[in-house]
C-alpha cells in the first residue's frame, strides 16, 4: 500500500503564490504527485492566493501537463485573485515605495535585526527606498497594475498637479518615472494575463473563488507634486477608494467568473477580510472551510458510492436475492 488508508477523505492542499521560475512549474508538478500519492491517491485541492492564481492557472493549463493534471488535481480554489490587475494600491508601491499591504516583503529587502536598530523616520525611508528599488522592472509587479480587463480604460489612477494618468496611459506613466524596463515588458505581461483568462474554466478542475468586497481599495492617487524621474515619491495627499479587498479591485476580482461558475464565487462581506483576511480572519477562514467542505462531502459521497458498487464489475446472478 502506498499508505495507511485514511477512515475519512482528505484534502490534499498546496498554496501557490508570486511568480514561477523556470523550472518551477515541474517543482510543483511533482510536489503535489508526492503528496497525492503519499494520500493514497486522493487528488489534490490547490489553494491559490494573489499572484499564485495566475500560477495555478498557468500551471494547470501547460499543455505537456495535461496528464499529471488529469491524474493529480480535483480542485482549484483561489482566494484573492490578482487576475486582472489589482488597483491604484500598486502605484502607490510603485511611486512611493509604500507597502503596507505585503509586509512579508520588507523582510526580503532588510534583515528585521538590522530594521529594529533603525529610527522610525530612518526605517520608513530605508525601507521605501528599497522597495521602490525592488519593484523597478520587476515583472510580478507590472502583473499587478490595473488593466482594462476589468476597469474602464479612462478611469484615473495616478493625479498630479500637471496632468492625470489613466487606466490606458500607464505605459506614460512609467516612462515619466524612468522605468524603461516596464514599458517594454508591460504589453506582453497583459497579454499573458488575458489569455490565462480567454481560455475560460479548466476542463475536469472544479473551481471556486473566494475573496473579501468590503475594504476600501485605492481607486485614484493624488500627489501633490508631479511625477520624480528614478526617486520615490512622498505618499499621496489623498486616495480615493472605492470597493475591494484593500489591495484588489472588486471589478478585477470578479473577473474569475470567467474561469468559475458564478455560484462559485464567495464574496465575504465581513470588512475584516481583506486580500490576506481569507486566511487570518474568523469569517475569511469560515467562507474557506466552507468551500473545502464542499469537496470533502462530495468525496465521502464517491467513495460511499464506490464502495457500494459490486467489486470486479460482477452483477447479481438473475433470481439471486440479497439478505437485508
Amino acid at each position: 500500500m502506498c499508505c495507511r488508508r485514511p477512515t475519512a477523505p482528505l484534502l490534499c492542499c498546496a498554496v501557490l503564490c508570486c511568480h514561477p521560475q523556470i523550472g518551477e512549474f515541474d517543482r510543483m508538478a511533482d510536489r503535489i504527485a508526492a503528496a497525492v500519492k503519499q494520500n493514497c491517491g486522493q487528488k489534490a485541492i490547490i489553494v491559490s492566493h494573489s499572484l499564485g492564481v495566475g500560477v495555478a492557472l498557468s500551471l494547470l493549463r501547460q499543455p505537456r501537463l495535461q496528464q499529471w493534471r488529469s491524474n493529480n488535481v480535483r480542485g482549484l480554489v483561489q482566494v484573492g485573485g490578482a487576475l486582472g490587475g489589482a488597483s491604484a494600491s500598486t502605484w502607490e508601491t510603485k511611486l512611493s515605495g509604500v507597502m503596507t499591504a505585503y509586509p512579508a516583503l520588507t523582510n526580503m529587502l532588510a534583515s528585521p535585526q538590522a530594521m529594529g536598530r533603525m529610527p522610525t523616520t530612518s526605517l520608513e525611508t530605508t525601507v521605501r527606498a528599497a522597495v521602490y528599488k525592488f519593484t523597478s522592472g520587476l515583472p510580478s509587479a507590472l502583473m499587478l497594475l490595473p488593466t482594462a480587463m476589468a476597469e474602464d480604460p479612462g478611469q484615473v489612477l495616478v493625479r498630479t498637479p500637471s496632468r492625470s494618468y489613466t487606466v490606458a496611459q500607464q505605459k506614460e506613466l512609467l516612462r515619466d518615472m524612468g522605468d524603461q524596463q516596464s514599458v517594454q515588458l508591460l504589453d506582453g505581461i497583459v497579454a499573458q494575463s488575458r489569455a490565462l483568462l480567454a481560455a475560460g474554466p479548466i476542463p475536469g478542475i472544479e473551481t471556486y473563488c473566494v475573496y473579501g468586497i468590503n475594504v476600501p481599495t485605492p481607486q485614484t492617487l493624488l500627489y501633490a507634486a508631479d511625477i520624480s524621474n528614478r526617486q520615490p515619491m512622498p505618499r499621496p495627499s489623498e486616495t480615493v477608494t472605492g470597493p475591494g479587498d484593500g489591495s484588489i479591485s472588486l471589478k478585477a476580482l470578479r473577473l474569475c467568473s470567467l474561469i468559475a461558475p458564478r455560484k462559485h464565487l464567495v464574496e465575504v462581506t465581513d470588512p475584516a477580510v481583506d486580500h490576506a483576511g481569507v486566511f487570518n480572519q474568523d469569517a475569511g477562514l469560515a467562507a474557506l472551510m466552507g468551500v473545502l467542505e464542499k469537496f470533502i462531502v462530495k468525496q465521502q459521497t464517491t467513495a460511499a458510492a464506490a464502495g457500494a458498487a459490486p467489486r470486479g464489475g460482477q452483477v447479481p446472478a438473475a433470481g439471486s436475492t440479497k439478505q437485508p
